[in-house]
């Protein structure tokens, strides 16, 4: 037993002694965002309470909170976090001075074996991976770039954010106070924090402005608004790419298999779950799951990915290839769901499903109520409503809860949305993704092309892409990229990355999307200088940014 541990043993085993009421306070003190006294005495109900034991139990979930060998817990606020960042990084550029200057000269493994004790002890990942294919010079360019990371506070910041957050959120999690009986989808604390961080971002695009060169000024905030970062726009956009999906699959050519909706749901095993729902007394509560195995969301998720991969290859060696959308969404625990809509030839219908509802129940497929809760398939019926109107709901309850009272648990749905979305951002959860289908960066950087740039192309087909996406009309452009299932090589159209003359801040060359190319000719989109400079005093024009000049039309 190490010093800490025997410091704390005496108050820890005293049970309700003054000196263990004192020491039990300090902990609520530090860690009101938990509500540790709450859950304390949840676990001191009962007509013998058992002190010493509960004891034992707060004093794991303190140990729980340190963030490694940091020094930080978890729940600390942003400013701890930007004072660790900029002291670690100072630090850590001085130990390496001052270690060149001992050793005289430092091989890259030795550098590399200080990096990774330095990073872990406070809790984060090295950036570097020594990929064998590398050549010694790719590795020396790696190496410079991780240094120059871990002397950055800017990174430092960014990992122990991510990091901080998860494993509070976790802890959360399995005390218990993240439920439909609790604070439903995430905490109030990872929602207050998540707020937080997009204000500081808003301030910061606000308090930055761009100037193109044509002379039009407008901040960052006006040019983030008119993207897909603006939850209307994101939110507008997937449901024409939805129905667009949906209309290509309706009006295929007569020579063509009819087509089918299907929307299918996927959830893990009951292990992934740290709540369950119980109903009694005429409500619905949850209670801890006593089969939790620990996991966090994304590990559920990436084993949800796992299951989807195997049916993915299954479909493929039964020359199954649907087109639609994946979307992802929490249960009140934060165990992450998925729901899929997909098009595919009605003939191939049954042999979709089987496989779907035979690689979902592998594992643990014997448990009870798992074929009822855990796959879920449904034929859209056209007579009964459109496969758009049956995704809308779950689309804006994801993103802004725009047209919805309340969500499945009753709840508010813009309150809902705002936990939602501060959940996937914790946890790094990608709530929509395309499958199949063409190009949406194609989609969104042929809205931006200058008409005068389409008379480049003599060929009719890509004058026709252009003013399809241009027209918002996703089934058109699908059509005419070669249709949903086309290979990605036999595209038209594909991105035009172009590699930056200079390299980023860490000594990395990076490309960078500068427009579309098409029979082996580009049209730029990117081609505007944008000069970025604090807002300035004298004010902004205020004119429109000119279509050819603003980021990507939004299809309403």
């Amino acid at each position: 037993m190490n010093k800490t541990n025997t410091s704390k043993t005496p108050l820890i085993t005293a049970g309700n002694t003054q000196h263990c009421q004192a020491w039990r306070s300090r902990i609520y003190a530090r860690h009101k965002s938990l509500r540790l006294e709450a859950a304390y005495k949840q676990k001191m109900k009962g007509k013998n309470p058992d002190y010493v034991k509960a004891n034992h139990w707060l004093d794991d979930i303190e140990r729980s909170l340190k963030v490694a060998s940091s020094g930080l817990y978890a729940d600390c606020d942003d400013q701890q976090i930007r004072d660790y960042a900029e002291a670690k990084s100072k630090i850590i550029e001085k130990q390496l001075v001052e270690l060149k200057n001992v050793m005289g000269h430092l091989k890259a493994t030795q550098v590399i074996e200080f990096l990774e004790e330095s990073c872990t002890k406070a809790g984060v990942e090295l950036p570097y991976k020594n990929k064998p294919e590398q050549l010694d010079e790719e590795k020396l360019v790696s190496i410079k770039a991780a240094i120059r990371r871990v002397c950055e506070p800017a990174w430092w910041r960014k990992q122990l954010r991510k990091i901080s957050a998860r494993q509070f959120e976790q802890i959360a999690r399995s005390t218990g106070q993240v439920s439909r009986s609790r604070q439903i989808y995430c905490s109030d604390f990872t929602l207050r924090r998540r707020t937080e961080q997009k204000q500081r971002n808003r301030l910061l695009l606000e308090s930055l402005e761009a100037e193109n060169s044509a002379g039009q000024t407008f901040t960052l905030a006006e040019l983030a608004d008119l993207s897909v970062s603006n939850p209307v726009n994101r939110r507008n956009e997937l449901m024409t790419r939805i129905s667009g999906f949906e209309g290509y699959a309706k009006n295929r050519d007569n020579n063509t298999p009819t087509y089918k909706g299907l929307f299918l749901t996927l959830t893990a095993p009951s292990k992934y779950h740290a709540q369950i729902t119980r109903k009694g007394k005429g409500r619905t509560y949850a209670i801890p799951n006593p089969k939790y195995n620990g996991s966090t969301p994304k590990e559920a998720n990436d084993q949800l990915c796992k299951i989807w991969s195997e049916i993915r290859a299954d479909w493929q060696r039964r020359d199954i290839n649907p087109y639609g959308f994946r979307m992802v969404e929490p249960h009140h625990d934060g165990t992450p769901h998925w729901h899929l809509i997909l098009f595919l030839p009605e003939t191939q219908v049954k042999q979709a499903s089987t496989a779907f509802k035979h690689h979902a129940l592998k594992e643990d497929g014997a448990e009870a109520g798992a074929l009822k809760n855990r796959v879920k398939i449904i034929e859209i019926d056209p007579t009964k409503g459109s496969a758009a109107g049956y995704c809308a709901k779950y689309v804006a309850k994801n993103i802004d809860g725009f047209g919805i009272d309340s969500d499945l648990y009753g709840r508010d749905a813009v309150i809902s949305a705002m936990r939602i979305e501060a959940w996937a951002s914790t946890w790094g959860i990608r709530q929509f993704q395309q499958i199949g289908g063409p190009s949406v960066t194609v989609w969104r950087e042929a809205r931006r092309v200058k008409e005068e740039l389409v008379s480049v192309f003599l060929e009719p087909r890509i004058w026709g892409i252009i003013d399809a996406a241009d027209a918002g009309n996703w089934e058109l452009y699908t059509e005419l990229m070669g249709g949903a299932a086309c290979p990605r090589k036999d595209r038209p159209l594909r991105p035009m990355m172009i590699e930056k003359p200079e390299t980023n801040q860490f000594g990395e060359t990076v490309e960078y999307l500068f427009g579309i190319l098409g029979l082996g000719m580009g049209i730029p989109t990117r081609a505007e200088v944008w000069t970025i400079r604090p807002v300035s005093k004298n004010g902004l024009n205020q004119a429109a940014p000119a279509a050819a000049n603003a980021p990507p039309k939004v299809a309403a």
